[in-house]
């Protein structure tokens, strides 16, 4: 039996870097005039592993260091994870290496042998000799709801402008993100979607004259909304549920809108001939096709990413057409470009396509109707579009429809203060 590691329990300190290493690192460094190893930092940015290329970069005045951000570890596993990193590039004596054995042992007594075997590279008898002379507490180990070990997210960045957004976002997320490899594109994504979960928990129902919004799926609205009472109705549907709710759709808008009343129909690209089928079987005539244009930035992958979709299509439907169709203003068919707004809902379509869409289509005083009303942006163009027009419609979600009235109460105080 060896010698027992009484000193085991206090931070195993790694061997020093060779100096002549540290040249060569330098030189090959300048040479290539970059980082090409990421450092491991987190969330604040303190290095876990790399302080000798960060050293380094200093010394030669090289700015952008590449990241690999790892968020949410404690201290133990920050240095868990430091050693591990480090010790893989250096060369142990025998010695050496049975300390950082006693050392793993002492902070991770539940760790079977071969656990930690397969950690240092070792086998798991030489594991076992080491555990004999090492005298072990308790820890507890730090498990998952569901009893599995928890990997931490991983966020890679490439730009110290790029490190800085990340680190600020991981510090302002309410829960760390868990097995996870994560970019800032993907890191904004979850901030986003953090802020409009703030959003909808905040929002309350208001009552607010002539604008109406029910919560009920529209196939059971009924006489809520009055038959033949609707001027011109904007509903962007879910895209993919065509079969389901096509047919029901188009039933539904020729019960509300009166003889020659308007309905805009979001059918998204890919689906559009059969919502466009399924919406003339229920009796609706169609009339044109608008365009709403979508940038490069924003602009959906389809095909296997083959294909970038810049538009998205809005077909004009009549109800019971007398004559020929009449518009309020003469139509452009190629809507502005307007900037997505995606601060309340993952599918919240841009206002000002609403806009442009009911100054275009609908008179003063008319009645606009939207029977998926979503996170309210057809209300909100109503009443930015002003001029007595009421709105009416539906949406299955009890929070959302609060969500859409608040907006709408924001916009109506926005205008009285002007």
């Amino acid at each position: 039996m060896g010698q027992p590691y009484e000193q085991a329990d206090q931070q195993w300190e790694l061997p020093e870097i060779d100096p002549d290493l540290r040249e060569r690192l330098k030189a090959e460094i300048r040479r290539w005039g970059r980082v090409l190893v990421p450092i491991v930092v987190d969330e604040h940015d303190r290095i876990i592993d790399g302080k000798l290329r960060w050293e380094i970069a200093q010394e030669l005045g090289i700015r952008d260091i590449p990241r690999v951000i790892v968020p949410g570890l404690s201290e133990e596993e920050k240095q868990d994870l430091r050693v591990v990193l480090n010790v893989c590039r250096r060369h142990l004596t025998r010695e050496q290496v049975r300390q950082w054995i006693a050392w793993e042992l002492v902070r991770h007594p539940h760790h079977s042998d071969r656990m930690v075997a397969g950690r240092i590279g070792v086998s798991p008898t030489t594991v076992g000799k080491v555990r004999a002379t090492v005298q072990s507490g308790q820890s507890n180990a730090r498990l998952g709801a569901d009893g599995n070990y928890r990997r931490p997210a991983v966020v890679y960045t490439s730009l110290d402008r790029q490190s800085r957004q990340a680190q600020e976002i991981l510090q302002s997320l309410h829960q760390t993100p868990q097995d996870a490899y994560l970019n800032l594109h993907k890191l904004q994504h979850l901030r986003r979607d953090q802020e409009r979960a703030a959003k909808m928990a905040s929002a309350e129902p208001v009552s607010i004259e002539d604008f109406h919004i029910i919560n009920c799926d529209f196939r059971a609205v009924g006489e809520r909304i009055k038959s033949h009472s609707v001027d011109v109705a904007i509903v962007d549907p879910p895209w993919a549920e065509w079969k389901a709710l096509g047919r029901p759709l188009g039933r539904e808008l020729c019960r509300i809108l009166r003889p020659n009343g308007l309905a805009c129909v979001y059918t998204g690209s890919y689906n559009e001939d059969q919502w466009n089928d399924a919406l003339k079987s229920a009796g609706l005539v169609k009339e044109w096709q608008v365009i709403g244009l979508r940038n490069a930035r924003n602009g959906t992958r389809v095909l296997n990413k083959t294909i970038r979709n810049m538009y998205t299509p809005i077909i004009l439907y009549r109800n019971l057409p007398r004559r020929q169709l009449v518009t309020a203003t003469m139509l452009a068919d190629l809507l502005d470009y307007c900037e997505p707004e995606k601060d309340w809902d993952e599918w919240q379509k841009p206002v000002g396509e609403s806009v442009q869409l009911l100054k275009f289509l609908s008179k003063p005083g008319d009645l606009i109707a939207d029977l998926c009303v979503g996170s309210g942006t057809v209300p909100v163009a109503t009443a930015l579009v002003g001029e007595r027009r009421r709105f009416v419609g539906c949406d299955i979600d009890e929070t959302i429809v609060a969500a859409a009235l608040t907006r709408v109460a924001q916009v109506l105080r926005q205008g009285l203060s002007r």
